[in-house]
């Protein structure tokens, strides 16, 4: 049963422009949440822990493939996350870490923002559409 939904953060996109600021950003809450799901949480009304699961992450399509770590650009090459559904996903991943020149390889653009969180993919832990 649903009883609250929090917003964990919002921000501009172009203050997530760089790599520092990305990870100034996304580190903190990835943290928290990670925390949440592994160690739980002392409710005074209870007599154990209330230990979280995150299950959803609402976005459009362009920021969950931002936040995802695939191309943005969708007027060519691949720019469906759904087609690496599987290991292909982390090696293309890998290619593209190994590679100098490529900034993408078929739609990966590089890690996810929130590669860390438990339980997190990048595939399939964002929405469709």
């Amino acid at each position: 049963m649903l009883q609250s939904i929090g917003l964990v953060g919002i921000c501009l996109t172009k203050l997530l422009s760089t790599e520092l600021n990305r990870r100034s950003y996304f580190e903190p809450i990835v943290a928290d949440l990670n925390t949440l799901q592994t160690s739980g949480i002392n409710v005074g009304i209870f007599d154990g822990r209330v230990y979280f699961s995150f299950i959803v992450l609402a976005a459009d399509h362009l920021a969950s493939n931002e936040v995802g770590g695939f191309q943005r650009n969708f007027s060519s090459g691949y720019f469906c996350r759904l087609c690496y559904i599987s290991a292909s996903h982390q090696q293309k991943l890998e290619q593209l870490m190994q590679s100098k020149d490529k900034p993408i390889i078929s739609g990966v653009t590089g890690e996810s923002f929130l590669t860390k969180l438990v339980g997190f993919h990048p595939v399939n832990s964002l929405p469709l559409t």
